[in-house]
């Protein structure tokens, strides 16, 4: 898909785009774009609405593994495998039992 400018992601924001489109729509279009193009609750809203779990937003930082999640080419990663997504090295997880 063509890459939106950083004027055309903020015009096409203007417009406010995905309160006329589906959830599943907003997180296909917006997964293969670089530039931010909704507000970023609405995105990881969608995203989370469409794969039927949270979404965390360092997880935005791979959309190709959303997008291959979202294709049924992968599995749902497991929380410990969402966890393990992050900086080890800036990392504090409480789990409760």
């Amino acid at each position: 898909m063509k890459q939106l400018t950083k004027e055309q992601a903020i015009e096409l924001g203007n417009t406010k785009w995905w309160g006329h489109v589906n959830t599943a729509s907003i997180a296909a279009f917006q997964l293969t774009q670089e530039m931010l193009c909704c507000p970023i609750e609405v995105y990881v809203n969608a995203l989370s609405g469409t794969l039927g779990r949270n979404v965390y937003t360092h997880e935005l930082d791979k959309p190709e593994l959303l997008i291959r999640e979202m294709n049924r080419e992968i599995k749902t990663p497991s929380v410990d495998e969402i966890i393990a997504m992050l900086p080890y090295d800036k990392t504090a997880v409480i789990k409760r039992s």
